[in-house]
């Protein structure tokens, strides 16, 4: 999340899995009834760039499916061909306007549904066949995938809810309790914002050597961005399944524009893997946008949390793309008054700036629409998955 700008903001997982007994199939129960299942997948890219497809089953109860590909010896980008029963749902080509669109990044790739309005009404329920393209050509080593999916509870305990887990890693604030103290309340107003429950599972603190290479992140290039997918792989020790890892760094910054500017937030996917640990798998916020008021460092996490659990912009800063939900209005291009080739919350008062999930920082008390709450509270990762 950024306040203004224009620009758009290794260990493999059966090893990663291979000490969390009860991860593989064992429902788990984040107390609405409804649970979590996973299977791990293992695919061959060859010199072609295109492995042969994997079939697995999802039940027919299902809320929805998230598939992790993560592949450290990847040097080009990664991205997903999916099929539901005989038909293809996703492939590297799909347009980015379609519902399941897929973005293609470096070292660890997720996709998840649902991501539009569609989504919520299809099922991912059915016979689905996968498979990974690498953009480098062969990789050495078969690639493990974790299909996870969200069954329903009983009709009786209604739209799913759960909680979400997540464990703060502080960078460079060598135990500083007030950063953390922080952190904590702009946590609880975005429990708020985002009406989710919050627990803080675990606090990490990184300092000292290990802290230096991140005083300053650069997240120019979104998601894919190599200081960012650096942040998120360091091993610090945290559940492999279950939280989902909030990183608070002295800066972000974007120096794409002229001048470069500094930046409230950056998430490492849309939605982020499941298994954390990847190159992708967290959410990072500036300590500075924490420093400035509860309110500010409030908006930039819950912003953030929206990413990692599936929802979009809901209009991009030039105005040209949006989200695919029918219940969140699009701030277009013909509303930049000032020709600035960005359209700015002022601009798009009453069409858009109002959510959350608007690109840049707008109103003093943003909300989400029923679709958008709709979307995080079906996501795989509001469980309390089996301790490793």
């Amino acid at each position: 999340m950024q306040p203004r700008s224009s620009a758009v903001v290794a260990a493999a997982l059966g090893a990663l899995l291979a000490g969390c007994p009860g991860c593989g199939d064992d429902a788990v129960d984040p107390g609405d009834g409804s649970s979590v299942e996973s299977q791990t997948l293992l695919l061959t890219v060859g010199a072609s760039g295109l492995s042969d497809p994997v079939s697995f089953v999802v039940p027919p109860d299902a809320l929805s499916l998230h598939l992790t590909a993560r592949a450290p010896g990847a040097t080009g980008k990664l991205a997903f061909e999916l099929s539901q029963d005989g038909q293809l749902r996703v492939s590297y080509q799909t347009p980015a306007t379609a519902d399941d669109a897929l973005l293609s990044v470096h070292d660890e790739l997720a996709w998840g549904t649902p991501a539009s309005t569609a989504g919520l009404a299809r099922s991912p329920g059915g016979s689905w066949e996968v498979k990974l393209r690498h953009l480098g050509g062969a990789l050495p080593a078969p690639v493990p995938v974790l299909a996870v999916w969200r069954r329903a509870g009983p009709p009786e305990r209604g739209e799913p809810r759960g909680r979400l887990g997540v464990s703060l890693v502080l960078v460079g604030r060598d135990g500083d309790s007030a950063a953390e103290a922080a952190a904590r309340r702009a946590l609880d107003g975005a429990a708020n914002l985002l009406d989710l429950p919050i627990d803080v599972a675990a606090v990490v603190h990184v300092d000292g050597a290990a802290a230096a290479p991140f005083a300053t992140v650069d997240v120019s290039g979104g998601a894919d961005a190599a200081g960012m997918r650096a942040l998120f792989a360091q091993p610090l020790g945290l559940p492999a399944l279950g939280t989902l890892p909030l990183f608070v760094v002295p800066r972000l910054t974007e120096t794409t524009p002229t001048g470069g500017l500094d930046v409230f937030g950056s998430s490492g996917g849309i939605p982020i893997p499941v298994a954390s640990g990847g190159a992708h798998g967290g959410v990072a916020v500036s300590a500075a946008a924490l420093a400035l008021d509860r309110r500010t460092g409030t908006i930039a996490i819950a912003h953030e949390l929206g990413h990692a659990l599936g929802l979009l912009h809901t209009s991009e800063p030039s105005g040209g793309a949006h989200d695919h939900l029918t219940s969140t209005p699009e701030c277009t291009s013909a509303r930049d008054s000032d020709g600035s080739g960005t359209v700015l919350p002022e601009e798009c008062s009453g069409a858009g700036a109002e959510n959350l999930m608007f690109w840049a920082l707008g109103s003093a008390a943003p909300t989400l629409s029923a679709e958008q709450h709709a979307i995080l509270n079906r996501s795989p990762l509001l469980v309390k998955w089996p301790a490793p």
